[in-house]
């Protein structure tokens, strides 16, 4: 498992908050990623202080405009809803 900063705790509880906190179903969900939750991942990667499995490797660094527009559900260990898009879990352990 990856050492967590206090930081990416902290992402951590907004990503979870914020999924529990919004259930509308959108249309979209299936074809794009929430920008605040994608962003939210890149803050919380840029806390990680070990990835020995290099779970994160896979993940697009947060200053790279382009890969950071991919779809942050199809990122390795990121589970979202199929019905609202948004995160419901991280599965970081190898």
């Amino acid at each position: 498992m990856p050492f967590l900063s206090a930081a990416a705790a902290a992402c951590v509880v907004f990503l979870v908050t914020g999924a529990v906190a919004l259930h509308q179903p959108r249309p979209y969900a299936s074809s794009c990623c929430l920008p605040h939750e994608r962003d939210a991942l890149l803050v919380f990667k840029q806390a990680i202080t070990s990835d020995p499995a290099g779970i994160l490797a896979s993940w697009p660094e947060r200053d790279d405009h382009h890969r950071h527009e991919q779809h942050c559900c199809r990122w390795r260990g990121v589970r979202c809803s199929n019905k609202t898009g948004h995160v419901l879990e991280l599965d970081l352990h190898d």
